[in-house]
């Protein structure tokens, strides 16, 4: 008599399906950690799935800097607000007289680093030229909302633990001191802390070819988070954010507002209202560059 033979074909169909459920499983919860990781609106395109799937910072991104996936290719951002590095005479910069130094000394670099104080009292064309000298540049406005997205906002009902309420401080806090301040990316600090300087401009209330709102909270935005429409009360959608518009002049742009504006600080709020030759000690920047 033949020997029965056992095929092994159910035990291969039960495995597939164990499999087709843990795919399943996997990519579900996947989607809720970037739905609850998200800020009120969508991820840019591609989202969070897009980044786990472009391999993160090593692949793509010096030391320092996150990548960020979007179309027709994504960008790096540094992780940390920029900070003055080992190589410069003022680690803490009191006004822009110590920018100035640190600027003309060769070996002087601002760095994204955690546990380092913040690189402020400088004007934007001063932040344009550091970062140049670091191999880098300042983001776009598109650029640093899509950082920025996910970052937790009091108003949108997660907790967020900012540097928001700091009334009467007088100084920034450290990077990266505020964990749960960060974005779906991994960006630290993008809402609160000091104002970022983004490579922006408006000129007699223009941006680009449209004419920006005037002041108010924000009530629309367009692609690259910039306000489109403003009204006079909080939108919780909008993360209660506020734009500050000035409409006469050429006024520079910097983004997410600092350690003691409250809930008004968030990912849509920019400041339109200052010339680019500002100088304040909660304003502050950090770089871009194009990923590898």
């Amino acid at each position: 008599m033949k020997p029965v033979v056992l095929h092994a074909r159910p035990k291969r169909k039960r495995h597939r399906l164990l499999k087709g459920v843990l795919v399943v499983l996997f990519a579900t919860g996947l989607t809720t950690f970037a739905i609850h990781a998200s800020d009120s609106f969508s991820l840019p395109e591609g989202g969070f799935l897009a980044a786990v799937g472009r391999s993160g910072p090593v692949e793509h991104c010096p030391k320092g800097m996150v990548y960020v996936p979007q179309s027709g290719g994504g960008f790096c951002i540094d992780q940390y607000e920029a900070s003055p590095g080992e190589g410069c005479a003022h680690r803490t910069v009191g006004n822009q007289f110590d920018t100035e130094a640190n600027l003309h000394n060769p070996l002087c670099m601002p760095v994204s680093v955690p546990d380092a104080t913040p690189w402020v009292n400088v004007p934007e064309h001063e932040a344009l030229a550091l970062c140049a000298k670091a191999g880098k540049r300042l983001p776009t406005n598109g650029e640093w909302y899509r950082a920025a997205l996910g970052t937790p906002e009091d108003a949108q009902g997660m907790a967020s633990t900012c540097a928001l309420d700091h009334v009467g401080v007088s100084a920034a806090d450290r990077t990266g001191s505020h964990e749960g301040c960060v974005s779906s990316y991994g960006v630290y600090d993008m809402v609160g802390n000091v104002w970022e300087w983004v490579d922006a401009v408006s000129e007699n209330g223009m941006y680009g070819t449209r004419l920006l709102p005037g002041e108010g909270f924000v009530s629309e935005s367009d692609a690259d988070g910039v306000p489109s429409s403003v009204a006079t009360s909080s939108d919780r959608a909008y993360g209660n954010d506020y734009f500050f518009s000035d409409q006469s002049g050429v006024k520079g742009m910097f983004r997410g507002g600092f350690w003691a504006m409250g809930e008004k600080a968030g990912v849509f709020t920019v400041n339109a209202t200052i010339p680019t030759s500002f100088v304040g000690n909660a304003v502050g920047f950090r770089c871009a560059r194009e990923a590898q």
